[in-house]
């Protein structure tokens, strides 16, 4: 996926570099005449944004969500001054990025309906997966994770102490 500076801005297409392509591993390249941006692709599209809105409530996060990707970025990761803690805000906002990008392939490709609920139930599975294979002392079993998963985050960390 080229990363263009005429249609992100300097700063956004650096930031994307970055974040997405050391972290997120290529599978489709979709060549266009007039290509989307990626906000739009990940954070301002409404039915996307509202499945942000959705997973957020379901994390505790209320208010309005920046629509450029590295103010997105900062406001998942910058919550708390613990490294541990963040890089599990950081595994939980990759697999929103995921899923989403799935699920719109999934849109583009195959003309499957985008279900904002079915969308955020992959994205919690799949969060819950990541977290359980990259933090150790994360232990949490899916149905806490579905209930209450800030609590499931401090927990992961209070292991460590």
């Amino acid at each position: 996926m080229a990363i263009d500076e005429h249609v992100l801005g300097a700063d956004e297409a650096a930031f994307f570099k970055e974040i997405w392509c050391k972290y997120v591993p290529l599978k489709v390249a979709v060549v266009r005449e007039h290509p989307e941006p990626t906000p739009h692709l990940f954070f301002s599209y409404r039915v996307i944004y509202n499945i942000w809105l959705s997973c957020n409530n379901w994390i505790g996060n209320q208010g309005a969500l920046p629509l450029e990707g590295m103010a997105h970025f900062h406001q998942h990761v910058l919550m708390c001054k613990s490294k541990k803690v963040n890089g599990m805000w950081k595994t939980i906002w990759f697999a929103k990025i995921w899923i989403v990008w799935l699920s719109r392939n999934a849109f583009i490709f195959n003309a499957k309906a985008i279900d904002v609920e079915e969308i955020c139930r992959l994205i919690k599975w799949k969060a819950w997966l990541w977290l359980r294979a990259r933090v150790t002392t994360f232990k949490a079993s899916y149905y806490e994770w579905e209930i209450d998963p800030r609590y499931c985050l401090s927990m992961g960390v209070a292991a460590d102490r």
